[in-house]
């Protein structure tokens, strides 16, 4: 079911590394955080949620990416090339605190389910392991490879899928009343499975900022998901 695209990560990894670097020294060389807010719209229904964004000082190479949506909060720490190394899932209402984390080539997921203790190893590859989506791929943005694969999983069925990223086109997006040069990515799942499901980002291409995201998150039928960066602030 899946197609095989050998040593893309491998070929791509160099140019992610530098351009982590230069996409990260935009910011200040030290400790440094940044809040951003996002409108999600699914047909006629407006929800607002935040991401928080800081750089840890004891280590160069952590960063921690919270995102306050409704009653969830999801963490994700991750490393230079914004690949997740652990993550952290907690709703409540649900009672559902979940926390995971990558040992080689495994995602190790642990803690309360629906009120009932769980644990559950996926296996995945030498690919990078993204979550979310939309601030890993920053790093591929900004690089000049034209196709990346890698890792996600699904935090309501828990279950990891392999995916694919495909620069599509520079455009000019209206954010706020101003005008952004950004870079439209197209994610879907890898292989013959690419045919059920696909969605596009867009990202600023001067530093990578997440600014829309447009799919359809659920079986045929389901309501055009569009989220739109509303702000941001350091």
């Amino acid at each position: 079911m899946q197609m095989s695209l050998p040593g893309i990560h491998r070929h791509c990894a160099y140019v992610l590394v530098i351009s982590a670097m230069a996409f990260l020294s935009s910011y200040a060389p030290r400790a440094w955080a940044e809040n951003r807010k996002y409108l999600q719209t699914i047909d006629q229904a407006h929800t607002q949620f935040n991401w928080h964004i800081e750089k840890q000082t004891d280590t160069s190479a952590a960063l921690t990416v919270t995102n306050n949506r409704n009653e969830t909060a999801y963490t994700s720490k991750n490393n230079s090339l914004l690949e997740v190394r652990q993550w952290h899932l907690k709703n409540p209402s649900a009672k559902t605190e979940l926390s995971a984390e990558r040992r080689k080539n495994s995602i190790v997921i642990n803690g309360t389910f629906k009120g009932e203790p769980f644990t559950k190893t996926l296996t995945i590859d030498d690919d990078p392991w993204f979550q979310p989506m939309s601030f890993s791929l920053t790093i591929f943005v900004g690089s000049k490879a034209d196709l990346i694969t890698f890792w996600t999983f699904n935090p309501d069925t828990l279950n990891a899928f392999k995916m694919k990223a495909t620069k599509v086109s520079a455009e000019t997006l209206k954010i706020n009343e101003k005008e952004i040069a950004a870079q439209k990515v197209k994610v879907s799942l890898l292989g013959m499975r690419s045919a059920f499901w696909h969605a596009y980002y867009w990202f600023s291409t001067k530093d990578g900022t997440f600014l829309k995201y447009e799919g359809v998150d659920g079986p045929p039928g389901t309501p055009l998901t569009i989220t739109t960066l509303m702000g941001m602030e350091k």
